[in-house]
C-alpha cells in the first residue's frame, strides 16, 4: 500500500526480467539457427557437389582403366589363341578373376564359341558393366574377350569415403559453431542480456542503478547512450516530481484502477502520509463500492471518447473516514486504452460549497424578505434590488440599475438629504431615518431607510446595503389616533 511505484521491489521486477531473458534466449536460438543453416546448408551442398564430382572422376578413371585393361588382355590372349594354348588362356582367366570386382570372364572364337568361361555370381553387389574387345593378331580376328565388372565394391568404398568426409565436415562444423557461439556469447549475447535486463529495470522505474560496458563496439556505445538516457530520465523525473509536489491541486495517475503516482497535495487532500496513496485501489477514496462503480463507469465512458474529459463534483472519503466535497477532473493518456493510464485532478471544494450554500441562503432571504432591499456599489450606483423593492416602488431592476437612490427623491424631500446621507455614510458607515420617496407611478410615500456600508478586509467601502419600509399607512394611522385623542366626536 505504501510502495512507491517509481521504485517497485525486486520481486515485482523478476517476472519482467525472466521474460527479458526468455527473449534473449529466443534471440540466441535464432542466431544459432541462422548460423547452423548458414554453415550446414553450404557444407551439405558443397559435400554433395564434391561427392558427385568425385564419383564422375572415378567413373572416368575407371573407364580408362578398364579400356587399358581390355587392351592389355586382348594383346596377351592373342598369342595363346594363335597357338591354341588353352592352358595359358586358363591361367590368364584365373589371373583376371583375382580382381574382386570381376564377376565374369569369357573368351570365344569369332563365332561366339566359348574357349573359356569363368563366372562368380556371388560378386554381384551392384550394377554390372560388360566390356567386349576383339583379339587380333597380324590382322586376323582370333576371337573375343568379354569382361563383366560389378561396381558394388566401388560404391561401398565411395560411400565409406563419403561418410568419413561428412563426419569430418560435421566435426569441423560443430567445432566452428562452438567457437563462433562462444565468441558471439561473449561479445554480443551476454552484453545484450545485460542491456535487456537494464531496459527492463528502466521500464519498471529503477533509475538509480547505472550500467557499464567497457567494450568500444556498437553494443558498448548503445549501453552508454542508454545510461545517459537513464541519467536524463532520472533528472527529468526529479524535476517533474518537484513540480507535481508544488501544485496546489491533487494529481493522481491511475493504471488498471490502481494509484501508481500521487503528488503531495493529493496526500493532503485525502489525509494520508506522504506516499500513502501509492498502490491503493481507487475504490478506497469513494464512500462505497456502489459509488465507485457508478463514477468509474461514467468517467471511463467519457474519457474513452476522442478528446474526452470528465468533470464532476462529488463526495469522497479521507483516510480517517471523514467525508468532503471534491471537484474531480480527468482524462486518459490513450482514449483507446483508458485502463492503461489516466490522470485525475482533485480539489477540496468543501469550503467553496459551504460558501455557495450560504450565498444561496442569503439570496433566498434577500429575495423573500418583506422589506425592500437595495445594494449599491461604493459610488452609490444600484447593483441589486429584491422583489419587495419592486413591489413597493414599482421599479424593476432594469429600471434602476446603475442609478442612485436619488431616483426616488420626492418634491417633499429636503434637497440636502442625500448629500448629508452620503457624508454620514463616508464617516460613520451607517445612516438611518425617514424620507419622502416617490414611486414609479409618481405617488409619494413615506419610508424608513437604513443604509449600512460593507467594508473590505482593508476597511475600504465595497458596497452599501439599504433596507426600506413603506410606513405611509402607519403614519396616517398615527395621525388619526393623535387627532382622535385631541378632538371630541
Amino acid at each position: 500500500m505504501q510502495e512507491n511505484p517509481s521504485r517497485p521491489s525486486r520481486p515485482l521486477a523478476a517476472p519482467a526480467h525472466w521474460l527479458a531473458r526468455l527473449k534473449v534466449s529466443s534471440l540466441s536460438a535464432g542466431i544459432l539457427l541462422a548460423m547452423t543453416l548458414g554453415l550446414v546448408l553450404p557444407a551439405i551442398i558443397g559435400a554433395l557437389m564434391l561427392s558427385e564430382f568425385r564419383r564422375q572422376q572415378l567413373d572416368v578413371e575407371r573407364q580408362h582403366y578398364l579400356n587399358d585393361k581390355m587392351e592389355v588382355m586382348a594383346r596377351v590372349l592373342a598369342e595363346p589363341l594363335w597357338n591354341f594354348d588353352m592352358d595359358a588362356v586358363q591361367t590368364i582367366g584365373d589371373t583376371v578373376m583375382l580382381d574382386p570386382e570381376v564377376t565374369a570372364f569369357q573368351v570365344t572364337d569369332p563365332q561366339s564359341k566359348a574357349f573359356l568361361q569363368l563366372n562368380d555370381p556371388s560378386r554381384h553387389l551392384g550394377q554390372s558393366t560388360r566390356l567386349v574387345r576383339e583379339i587380333v593378331r597380324q590382322g586376323e580376328t582370333l576371337g573375343l574377350v568379354q569382361l563383366e565388372i560389378d561396381d558394388g565394391l566401388r560404391q561401398s568404398s565411395l560411400n565409406r569415403d563419403r561418410r568419413f568426409f561428412l563426419a569430418l565436415l560435421g566435426g569441423q562444423f560443430l567445432l566452428g559453431l562452438l567457437l563462433v557461439y562462444l565468441s558471439l556469447r561473449r561479445r554480443v549475447l551476454h552484453p545484450l542480456e545485460r542491456l535487456t535486463a537494464f531496459s527492463s529495470e528502466l521500464a519498471q522505474g529503477h533509475l538509480d542503478t547505472p550500467i557499464t560496458l567497457e567494450s568500444l563496439d556498437e553494443i558498448g556505445q548503445l549501453a552508454r547512450q542508454l545510461d545517459r538516457m537513464r541519467s536524463d530520465l532520472n533528472a527529468s523525473f526529479a524535476e517533474k516530481s518537484a513540480i507535481l509536489d508544488n501544485i496546489r491541486v491533487g494529481v493522481v495517475f491511475v493504471r488498471q484502477r490502481r494509484i501508481v503516482l500521487a503528488n503531495h497535495a493529493a496526500d493532503l487532500i485525502f489525509g494520508t502520509q506522504p506516499g500513502g496513496l501509492l498502490g491503493r485501489s481507487t475504490q478506497d477514496i469513494y464512500l462505497s463500492e456502489q459509488q465507485s462503480e457508478q463514477v468509474a463507469t461514467a468517467a471511463y465512458r467519457q474519457i474513452a471518447e476522442p478528446g474526452g474529459f470528465f468533470e464532476a463534483e462529488l463526495q469522497l472519503r479521507r483516510q480517517d473516514g471523514g467525508e468532503f466535497w471534491a471537484l474531480m477532473r480527468g482524462s486518459a493518456l490513450n482514449p483507446r486504452a483508458v485502463q492503461d493510464g489516466s490522470v485525475w485532478i482533485f480539489e477540496d471544494i468543501t469550503a467553496r460549497r459551504q460558501a455557495s450554500e450560504q450565498l444561496r441562503l442569503s439570496a433566498t432571504v434577500f429575495e423573500n424578505t418583506a422589506d425592500a432591499v437595495v445594494i449599491t456599489d461604493a459610488h452609490h450606483a444600484i447593483v441589486a434590488v429584491n422583489r419587495s423593492f419592486s413591489r413597493i416602488t414599482g421599479y424593476g431592476f432594469a429600471d434602476v440599475a446603475g442609478q442612485t437612490l436619488e431616483l426616488l427623491r420626492s418634491e417633499r424631500s429636503d434637497p440636502e438629504l442625500y448629500p448629508r446621507m452620503r457624508r454620514t455614510l463616508d464617516h460613520q458607515h451607517f445612516w438611518e431615518g425617514e424620507i419622502w420617496a416617490r414611486k414609479q407611478s409618481g405617488e409619494p410615500f413615506i419610508a424608513t431607510l437604513t443604509m449600512t456600508a460593507v467594508l473590505d478586509e482593508d476597511l475600504s467601502i465595497n458596497h452599501y446595503v439599504g433596507v426600506c419600509q413603506d410606513v405611509t399607512d402607519k403614519k396616517a394611522t398615527e395621525r388619526e389616533i393623535r387627532f382622535l385623542a385631541s378632538h371630541d366626536t
